[in-house]
């Protein structure tokens, strides 16, 4: 790269940052040397020295600069004017040196080391030692134990896995390289001191960040070592995140320093987010040695690299990014595209090598957030279907695929691992897009990706990893090592197994060393597996190996009866133990070995003899076995018969009556059992046993005590010590006839009810009778994926299983929970919840005297659910409205704000019905909705006091009839509903099932859903009389039924009944009967003009209203036609009467129908600038003065700022705008406050204009201006008198009185708009010289200044003069430089003539006079922003000259701006006017540094923004006199501008991408009606993709292009299209594509006409012989079908078409599969969603995913399946983050839904996400959307903030203008205009503005305004012209 020249101090400043990292004395120096320059040969070499080594000494001896070259290889680089490298060196094994500090990943944490993952694919070793500086002196407290440990305390181990976890980010060191072996070792230290070696408390800063270690734990934090003696450092507390975990001693945290104190050695740290991600900044003393990995550091691209890029950073420093560190996978391609040189970017530091300087880079999105990258699929993983991403010729290929369960993830395959031989180059064998076939062998953290293996040895094999092994697998190995302890077996490449002495044969031997030889071939059988610490023994014994029986690893795998082999393993006095596979251990008693009373086990058996057992007993709970040695069945059996009489009498599956015994505080209940002859047996019973519910289970318990009866329970089993097992639960105990005790009798397809007994990783086991149990595997437990059983399921739940399989022969049943197959529809697990409930009632009615409890069941049949009661409001919360109940004191009513009627307040007296009951508690839950306090009316017999009488029943609809309910309440486990079809009655639907009952169900309904329900059961006593009703629990709740809905009319004037779904202050959501959603506007809500307060009244989110329909319409606010509804008194009572006028029903007020004065009501929408907006109907808006509004109440301003949208406002009529758009309005005349404008008058005013160091202009309503001199804004005048205000602010003002002009003269001052008696202010008013007087002191602003003197304002129209003499004690010689206007001074008099009203002033400091100037550093604060002078320009920086002081400040060249730049000199020149922000002082070296980066200021171009200059005082009569304009070149044909002109003439020919798509529905002719005035660029780009039902055309081949290429390149300053595309290049290409598509039009008009269009099978199938590849004949053929109801004939075509289509054919597929999708969306079985979903997984792999995904979306809105298209954005966004078509899709559906917030956040992430390039375009897209489909606010916003950004794009304003033009309104239209006709622009540009201002005044405005465009362009030309 060509490089600047060298100036003398560049130099000398690179040569003081060498002298900072070279060490002082000689011997360092040598030392530094050796290592800084490894080039030369280390101290000992006898060969001579290179060249540039005797260069460098002579350099050195000399003193003089080093060369270049030399001062850049000290960071790393070699030198400016040396060749860039054209790539990136990955870390090889060789590139290693000891001391090089990395980042990395823990991996493995294993007994004896930590394995760390590398960058690159590296592993090091960490032995325990080096695990951290505490692990050391721990280890070294005991020295017998530190020799038989090797330097560790066995407790270390143990602590390595509390203070690391896997994936845990590290700094390491190399220590150790060892490529002896076959395996080359790294080994590597965790110890801070070798870390942070080279870090001093002198280099440390605040926001440095350092890898630190907790010392100790204290109670308000905790203590930090950094390994130095120099420092240390302490952790508050409050500066841990939450999610941290616990704080321990000898843990790593990466802590950001927040203070240091030098003198003590302490640093202050913190762990919290927002502080780690900090970047790091260059400071003094910054040398390599303080570069810590992962440190935060921001850089920009030097240079783009064939596989990475070059870096600069810390100014000092460049490091390189590597290809596997990027953010994405990229090519050589793409990355010259993604960036580019000078681009900012965030980054990590990954290495750092001190030998070679290298620093190594990460961008990796994970990496530079703080964590590693999640997904990466486990080591053996098999994939089936990779797909080649890269090539890397030498290197190997980027692989991409996905699994379920980690999903997309990527891998890498290096080119030893491709193939079976040796290939040289991976291009030769593979090419991109290639699907191949690998698996995993290892992982890669710091990489985030996997390594992958394609050699198809390693796919097949057994083993690749220690968690393939598993208890009980055959496996074959070589012995590698025979030691007296055993033999170590390699079962794989690094798999090794240890086979114990125990287990080398059947009879134990004392040696395996002569068994067994090195290289032996041994077949063994894996023991016990544990992956977690790399371990796996062996058993060689021969029986075992052998083994056909069952195999035993877990507590889950023994079921009772089951033989096994096992051996022997312990001895005991009772018995002997016999252990099995995975360490599973179980008893075999002394009675079951038939030894004598004084026989010895160990005389019979021998250690480790292998036996056969029988599992006699299996604890699951304890995880004990109890286990017999005799394996006969007959002996089996007659151990069980062989019994006393009591057990034969209890056997499982009887039935009998319960009592409870005992209930201790945990543990079983014991029962005492009996029937009808007595009592029988006792038994236990557990608490899950209780109910089928748990949440009964919990209630029952806590009712239960000594003596209760609980009724039947059901015996489960029967033990060998006569114990019996008990349950209560229904399912069971109504079942006990048909429950399966044996395997004979289960059958395949039965449903069965069972219990869950145990939960595995792989599945679960069901029980029924007599210990029968069967298996559920993982996949059978929810219909949908589940990865922990435990998520779904608990121990002891009540189920219902599915007979899959029955194994006769192996004793094992298989089972099938999944609720699709095995779920409820009876309501019954909701009944006996609600029969449980009332049974503990009875329970808790038991424990008190007999008049309670009569007391208690006579309520219970009065507080019904539908009875109603009256009640008295106590209390208003936000969770609702608490009362008491009338003659109920001691129950707690609750009304939730949805089942409010109206709202109430504390005292009302109200009636309520009631909803649910919950007496246990004491609390009911109320609802005052009209419609249910009806149905006690029409149903229900009540007595006089409104509750329902005792005995009285409703008409219930019968058992299993189907209904549709409204969801009134929403509680944990079930549903409060009502029967809007049945005089809506109350009922009860369970969100749960016996298979669901820990999915969170509930969650899923919503107030006011409508549902289709099955009546399961009647109200009765048990149920405590509550209607029980069912639902379908699928994964979302049914929509309404499986049934089409009734259509509802919704024709103009026809009665319409709906529930209200989301409710805004203007407008509420309706959804009506059939699905369909209206809107209800408030204009629609009365009739009453004078309305008051909330005109909502009782319409609340999940009210049922009746409204009546006003026909679809269409508004400016929405794209799409809608259905309006009304509910005005007059409009219901005209439906109701005659329906024929009702037919022509409207809104409220129409635009024709208004005349002036007319009087109107009219609803807030929002108060913003000098108007209030208001709604008058939902297609009319009106505008309101907000000064007029102001004038007419009591507050003035203040109320402004309290109107709320939706607020009602009775105005009057005052003028309707030409187009009828907007109505002017006024407020209502009998509401007038008398505010008239006179002098002492308090009115409120609107800044207009603010004109900085003179006055204020104001608006005073009415048509009246205003003015407020500076010294009357405030009592005590002070440095920024207009700080407190700001355009277009309202306040209060003081009338002093009027001027000539008209205009009026008024005051801020408090003491004045006041009007308060108040001590005397201390700069008074002035407005005379009469209370003057020599030598007084006086305060004013200056005014302007000369070169004899300057002027300062003291008073209304009181100036005073001061000499240039008088102006300092001291000599200035640039006295404006120093007196700025608007300065404040404090001047003593020296002399008054009051007869000329002359004042003359001193402000020498000598004479008591100030000048406020600055006098030193100390005055300045960091943060304060400064205006100056350029004073001098370098190459490093600019001087500024600070005003009103002689202090200069220093702005770095890395400070002025965000991006590069190159030369400084192109920017400034001496003399510039600037601002900058102070961001240093520092008084020790007298240095000042400033900033002007924009994001100091906000979005502001500092260096473009002149400061305003001083004006005198008579040019400010009139804020409209102020005008400038400029220009650069000439503009000539000014005649152009006459009438006539079209106004989409624009000086870009076809104009930019955004104003051609604005224009293209309007050039085409399209119909008013039609969308294509709100149509923007996107929404018909989108279109592209959504493909039509059947018979529309095929997929546009526009939506082929890719999305870059549809940019229209644009000029970076300009905006303005590059040359060429000229207009006349365009109109070439226009034309070109015009007679393409006429040639199109004519070949499709040719296909359909009547003469060619096939009309049968026949004439389909010769057609598509000739043309196989055409899509639309296809399609067509599909449509000819369906319109016959063949619809699986259109399936077969479908199929058949991409079958017959060539493969390079991916549009017409494309085609094709879109008409199959909206097949499905319509015929789908067995539901259409299921049927698209199904349908996209196939062609998703087949098809360009962004295009199908974009297809299926526009199906889901097709389908109003809102929910799914919301999931499919969500994916989409997150799959194609880097198209800008997807973002604005997502931002479109967000904002048509009127979710403008999450539209925002959106765009937000999309900024994040997508390059640069594209942001520019996605912005300005989204403000079009706002305009059209959100807000027009927020859409101006946007506008406004790319403007201030790119002010010379013409396209922008271009759009903007557009959209202003739409919206109506002519002040904010012309407004704009007059900021666009004021651009520094070309002349072209400027005469299209000048052109597009004069077509809107000819249009809109009249022959005056459109004079003063004419007059404005022409000043314009002679201003060019000169």
């Amino acid at each position: 790269r060509a490089m600047a020249p060298r100036t003398p101090r560049d130099t000398k400043r690179k040569r003081d940052a060498i002298t900072q990292i070279l060490p002082k004395s000689k011997a360092d120096e040598k030392a530094a040397v050796q290592q800084d320059f490894p080039r030369g040969r280390p101290e000992g070499d006898q060969r001579k020295k290179p060249r540039e080594d005797l260069h460098r000494a002579t350099f050195e001896d000399q003193g003089a600069d080093l060369p270049d070259k030399e001062l850049l290889s000290l960071f790393g680089v070699h030198g400016l004017g040396a060749k860039v490298p054209s790539y990136v060196e990955l870390l090889k094994f060789k590139t290693l040196v000891k001391g090089m500090k990395l980042w990395g990943a823990i991996q493995e944490i294993l007994p004896g080391e930590l394995i760390v993952s590398l960058p690159h694919g590296l592993k090091g070793h960490v032995a325990k030692r080096e695990a951290g500086d505490l692990g050391k002196e721990a280890g070294s407290t005991n020295k017998q134990e530190h020799r038989k440990t090797d330097g560790e305390l066995p407790t270390t181990t143990n602590r390595m896995r509390d203070i690391f976890q896997v994936g845990q980010l590290v700094q390491c060191v190399v220590t150790s390289l060892d490529d002896t072996g076959k395996h080359k070792r790294i080994g590597l230290s965790l110890q801070l001191s070798k870390v942070n070696n080279g870090i001093r408390l002198k280099d440390l800063c605040k926001g440095m960040q350092i890898p630190g270690c907790i010392k100790s734990v204290e109670e308000r934090g905790c203590v930090l070592m950094f390994g130095s003696e120099e420092f240390t450092g302490f952790l508050h507390a409050k500066d841990v995140p939450e999610d941290f975990g616990e704080l321990q001693e000898g843990k790593l945290v990466q802590c950001m320093v927040n203070k240091v104190d030098r003198k003590k050695g302490l640093v202050q740290a913190s762990l919290r987010a927002e502080d780690r991600v900090l970047e790091a900044r260059a400071y003094e003393g910054l040398t390599l040695d303080t570069l810590i990995p992962g440190m935060l550091v921001s850089g920009k691209v030097q240079n783009v690299l064939s596989d990475g890029l070059l870096l600069n950073f810390l100014t000092f420093f460049h490091g390189t990014v590597d290809c596997f560190h990027l953010p994405k996978a990229l090519t050589s391609a793409d990355l010259k595209v993604s960036f580019t040189a000078g681009q900012a970017v965030d980054a990590r530091v990954l290495y750092v090598n001190p030998s070679t300087k290298r620093i190594g880079l990460t961008m990796k999105q994970s990496l530079v957030q703080g964590s590693t990258t999640g997904g990466i699929p486990q080591v053996g993983t098999i994939i089936e279907n990779a797909r080649v991403s890269r090539l890397d010729e030498s290197l190997g290929m980027l692989l991409q695929f996905s699994t379920e369960r980690s999903g997309e993830a990527t891998g890498y395959v290096h080119i030893s691992n491709a193939s079976e031989s040796h290939i040289e180059k991976i291009g030769k064998h593979f090419r991109v897009d290639q699907h191949v076939r690998a698996r995993v062998i290892g992982q890669r953290l710091m990489d985030g990706m996997a390594s992958l293996s394609l050699k198809k040895s390693v796919i097949e094999q057994q083993l690749v990893s220690y968690a393939d092994c598993y208890p009980g697998m055959h496996v074959k190995g070589e012995v590698v090592a025979a030691e007296d302890f055993g033999a170590i077996v390699q079962l794989a490449d690094g798999i090794k197994a240890l086979l114990p002495t125990f287990h080398t044969s059947e009879v134990v031997v004392k040696s395996p060393r002569g068994k067994f030889k090195v290289g032996a071939k041994v077949r063994c059988r894996v023991l016990e597996a544990n992956p977690s610490i790399k371990q796996i023994i062996l058993t060689h014994k021969k029986t075992l190996v052998q083994s056909k029986l069952p195999i035993i690893s877990s507590m889950s795998d023994a079921m009772l009866g089951m033989v096994a082999h096992g051996y022997i393993s312990g001895f005991k006095p009772y018995g002997l133990f016999v252990t099995f596979f995975g360490g599973v251990r179980g008893l075999v008693h002394r009675t079951e070995l038939g030894l004598g009373a004084k026989d010895k086990a160990d005389d019979f058996y021998t250690l480790g003899q292998v036996v056969k057992c029988r599992i006699l007993r299996v604890e699951h709970l304890t995880g004990r076995l109890s286990l017999s040695l005799s394996t006969s069945m007959e002996g089996f059996k007659n151990d069980v018969l062989d019994s006393t009489l009591f057990e034969k009498e209890v056997v499982p599956g009887e039935l009998l009556y319960g009592r409870v015994l005992a209930v201790p505080e945990s543990g079983p209940l014991e029962i005492q059992l009996s029937d009808g002859s007595g009592p029988r047996c006792t038994g236990t019973l557990e608490k899950l046993h209780l109910s089928d519910h748990p949440a009964a289970c919990d209630i029952l318990h806590r009712s239960l005590q000594v003596g209760s009866q609980i009724g039947m329970v059901l015996v489960l089993e029967y033990s060998s010590k006569k114990q019996a097992f008990l349950t209560r639960k229904q399912s069971l105990v109504a079942s006990a006839r048909t429950l399966p005790s044996k395997l004979e009798q289960l059958k395949e397809g039965d449903v069965v009810p069972g219990y869950v007994v145990s939960l595995t990783e792989t599945g679960c086991h069901v029980r029924f009778l007599d210990r029968l149990t069967g298996r559920v595997a993982l996949t059978y437990i929810a219909d949908t994926f589940v990865s922990d059983p435990h998520l779904h399921l608990k121990v002891g739940q009540s189920v219902k299983a599915k007979v899959l399989e029955v194994d006769m022969k192996g004793h094992r049943v298989a089972l099938n929970l999944r609720q699709s197959e095995t779920g409820s529809f009876d309501g019954s697990f909701l009944s006996v919840f609600f029969e449980d409930m009332e049974f503990a009632r009875a329970l808790e009615r038991s424990k008190v005297d007999p008049p309670a409890e009569g007391l208690d069941e006579t309520l219970g049949q009065q507080l019904v659910a539908g009875a109603t009661v009256k009640v008295t409001v106590l209390d208003v919360k936000s969770y609702g409205t608490v009362c008491t109940l009338e003659s109920y004191p001691d129950l707690v009513g609750i009304i939730e704000s949805s089942q409010l009627e109206k709202s109430l307040e504390k005292g009302n007296i109200v009636r309520a019905g009631i909803l649910d009951v919950n007496l246990s508690e004491g609390l009911v839950e109320l609802s005052t909705k009209g419609e249910l306090l009806l149905q006690n009316q029409s149903g229900k017999s009540t007595n006089s006091k409104g509750k329902l009488a005792p005995g009285a029943q409703p008409v219930h609809p019968p058992i299993g009839s189907s209904l549709e309910c409204r969801v009134e309440l929403v509680k944990d486990d079930y549903l409060v509903v009502s029967l809007p079809t049945r005089n809506f009655l109350i009922g009860f639907v369970s969100t749960k099932d016996f298979n669901l009952q820990n999915v969170q169900s509930a969650k899923r309904f919503q107030q006011g859903k409508v549902l289709s329900v099955t009546v399961s059961k009647h109200p009765s006593k048990d149920t405590g009389w509550r209607l029980v009703l069912s639902t379908v629990l699928l994964k979302s709740p049914a929509k309404l039924t499986n049934r089409s809905p009734k259509k509802v009319d919704a024709s103009t004037g026809s009665l319409v009944k709906g529930t209200v779904k989301e409710k805004s202050p203007l407008f509420c959501l309706v959804e009506l009967n059939d699905g369909k959603v209206a809107r209800l506007d408030v204009t629609e809500l009365t009739d009453d003009v004078s309305c008051q307060g909330n005109p909502w009244g009782p319409v609340t989110v999940g009210s049922f209203v009746t409204a009546v329909s006003l026909g679809y319409q269409k508004t400016p606010e929405l794209p799409k036609r809608v259905l309006y509804l009304s509910m005005r008194p007059s409009a219901l009572k005209l439906a109701g009467e005659n329906k024929e006028d009702a037919a022509c029903l409207t809104s409220r007020y129409l635009r024709k129908g208004l005349a002036k004065k007319s009087k109107v009501l009219a609803f807030v929408e929002k108060a913003h600038g000098e108007w209030i907006w208001l709604r008058l109907s939902p297609s009319l808006k009106g505008r309101m003065s907000a000064l007029d509004f102001a004038q007419t109440q009591q507050n003035s301003c203040g109320v402004l700022s309290s109107l709320k949208p939706g607020t009602p406002l009775t105005c009057n009529v005052t003028r309707i705008s030409k187009d009828s758009r907007m109505v002017e309005l006024s407020p209502d005349e009998s509401k007038m406050a008398s505010k008239s404008v006179g002098a002492g008058s308090v009115v409120p005013c609107r800044i207009h204009k603010i004109v900085p160091a003179s006055c204020i202009f104001v608006q005073l309503g009415q048509g009246l201006r205003g003015r407020c001199s500076i010294v009357d804004v405030q009592d005590e005048f002070n440095d920024h008198p207009f700080a407190a205000f700001k355009e277009g602010q309202f306040s209060d003002c003081y009338v002093l009185g009027k001027r000539v002009n008209g205009h009026y003269d008024i005051s801020f001052r408090r003491s004045r708009v006041s009007k308060l008696e108040q001590d005397p202010v201390n700069d008074p008013e002035l407005s005379s010289l009469d209370s003057l007087s020599i030598g007084q002191s006086i305060r004013g602003f200056v005014k302007s200044i000369s070169s004899k003197g300057c002027f300062v304002t003291v008073g209304r129209g009181v100036d005073a003069y001061v000499q240039l003499k008088n102006l300092s004690d001291t000599f200035i010689v640039d006295p404006l430089h120093v007196f700025p206007p608007g300065t404040l001074v404090k001047g003593s008099i020296i002399k008054l003539v009051p007869e000329k009203n002359q004042v003359e002033l001193s402000l020498r400091p000598s004479q008591g006079g100030t000048t406020g100037e600055k006098g030193s550093l100390s005055d300045f604060k960091e943060g304060e922003i400064v205006e100056g002078t350029v004073r001098k320009i370098e190459v490093y920086g600019v001087f500024v000259s600070i005003e009103r002081c002689q202090i200069s400040g220093l702005c770095h060249i890395s400070e002025v701006d965000d991006e590069f730049i190159r030369n400084l000199s192109e920017r400034f020149t001496v003399g510039d006017r600037v601002k900058a922000v102070v961001l240093k002082v520092d008084q020790e070296t007298n240095r000042l540094s400033l900033g002007m980066k924009p994001k100091y200021f906000g979005t502001q171009e500092l260096h473009e923004d002149p400061l305003t200059p001083a004006v005198a005082e008579d040019e400010l009569l009139d804020e409209d006199d102020v005008d400038s304009a400029s220009s650069d070149d000439e503009l000539n044909d000014v005649e152009e501008l006459s009438d006539g002109e079209d106004r989409g003439g624009s000086p870009f020919g076809a104009g930019t991408e955004i104003e051609a798509s604005t224009r293209a529905s309007e050039e085409e002719g399209a119909p008013e009606s039609s969308s294509s005035e709100d149509e923007s660029e996107y929404s018909e780009a989108e279109e592209d993709h959504d493909i039509e039902p059947l018979d529309a055309a095929p997929v546009v081949e526009d939506a082929e292009e890719p999305e870059e290429e549809k940019v229209e390149p644009m000029e970076e300053d300009t905006g303005a299209p590059i040359d060429h595309t000229s207009s006349k290049v365009r109109r070439e290409k226009k034309r070109r594509k015009q007679e393409r598509e006429k040639v199109i039009e004519e070949a499709e008009a040719r296909l359909l006409d009547s003469n060619h269009a096939p009309s049968c099978a026949d004439d389909y199938e010769r057609l598509l012989f000739s043309s196989p590849n055409s899509s639309f004949w296809w399609i067509k053929y599909m449509a000819h079908l369906l319109s016959l109801g063949e619809v699986d004939g259109a399936r077969t075509i479908a199929q058949k078409a991409l079958d017959k289509i060539h493969y390079r054919e991916e549009g017409e597929k494309l085609n094709v599969w879109g008409a199959w999708l909206n097949l499905e969306s319509m015929h789908g079985l067995p539901t259409p969603k299921d049927a698209v979903a199904r349908l996209f997984a196939k062609a998703l792999p087949l098809c360009d995913p962004k295009k199908l995904h974009m297809c299926l979306l526009g199906i889901y809105e097709r389908m109003h399946e809102e929910e799914a298209a919301e999931d499919l954005l969500k994916t989409m966004c997150r799959k194609f983050k880097e198209s800008a078509k997807v973002w604005l899709r997502n931002i479109a559906y967000l904002l048509q839904h009127g979710r403008g917030k999450a539209a925002q956040a959106v765009l937000d992430r999309s900024l994040l996400s997508l390059p640069r390039r594209k942001h520019l375009k996605v912005i300005s897209q989204t403000g079009l959307l706002e305009f059209r489909s959100g807000s027009a606010e927020r859409g101006r916003g946007i506008f406004e903030g790319i403007l201030r950004n790119y002010p010379k794009r013409l396209d922008l304003w271009s759009v903007y203008l557009d959209q202003e033009i739409k919206q109506g309104d002519a002040s904010r239209i012309r407004s704009l205009f007059e900021r666009a006709i004021q651009l520094d622009l070309p002349p072209k540009k400027m005469k299209f503005l000048f052109k597009r201002y004069l077509q809107y005044e000819n249009e809109q405005g009249d022959e005056e305004r459109a004079a003063a465009v004419k007059q404005k362009a022409m000043d314009y030309v002679e201003n060019k012209m000169g």
